[in-house]
């Protein structure tokens, strides 16, 4: 059950800049690979998220795909990174990401700091972000989803914060 929905307005100033800068009148941009994605985390952590946005130094230090900010298409995903509090409550935030030009990784690359170097820029450019997939499949069914990883906080404005209790577990 969700319990609140909040888009704060209590901001630091740069992030209050990433908000203008990513918004307008609530449309994703197409042209600049924009989505909404999803962000667990445990509740020491939310207050300074909404404040002062995600920090790619210290989320992802032993990620699959390096030192980056790690967000799910799923919300399911994103909840097996949080811990309920003392309430009972976990804490998920929307945001709306600057993918960018991305390539998609199928193994672990846990050293990147980085997006790779895009092999078709002339100029060495390298990617905006990743997209980790690595298909674990067993009996045909794919058991870790996509993450997409930005090396860059000014690509993520966390725009919604989603509070909620899970459920109890059913005894089967």
């Amino acid at each position: 059950m969700i319990k609140s929905r909040k888009k704060y307005t209590k901001i630091d100033p740069e992030i209050e800049i990433k908000k203008k800068w990513m918004r307008k009148d609530f449309k994703l941009n197409w042209k600049l690979n924009e989505y909404h994605l999803f962000f667990g985390t445990n509740a020491i952590y939310v207050e300074s998220v909404k404040t002062k946005g995600l920090d790619e130094r210290i989320g992802g230090r032993d990620g699959f795909f390096g030192q980056g900010i790690y967000q799910a298409e799923k919300s399911s995903f994103a909840d097996s990174f949080t811990e309920p509090d003392s309430r009972n409550e976990c804490f998920i935030f929307l945001n709306r990401v600057l993918l960018g030009e991305t390539v998609i990784v199928d193994q672990s690359s846990r050293g990147l700091g980085s997006p790779p170097i895009n092999p078709y820029s002339e100029t060495g450019d390298h990617y905006d972000s990743v997209i980790g997939h690595v298909n674990r499949v067993i009996n045909r069914t794919t058991l870790r989803p996509r993450e997409f990883i930005v090396y860059n906080r000014n690509q993520v404005y966390p725009e919604f914060l989603i509070t909620y209790n899970r459920l109890p577990q059913e005894s089967q």
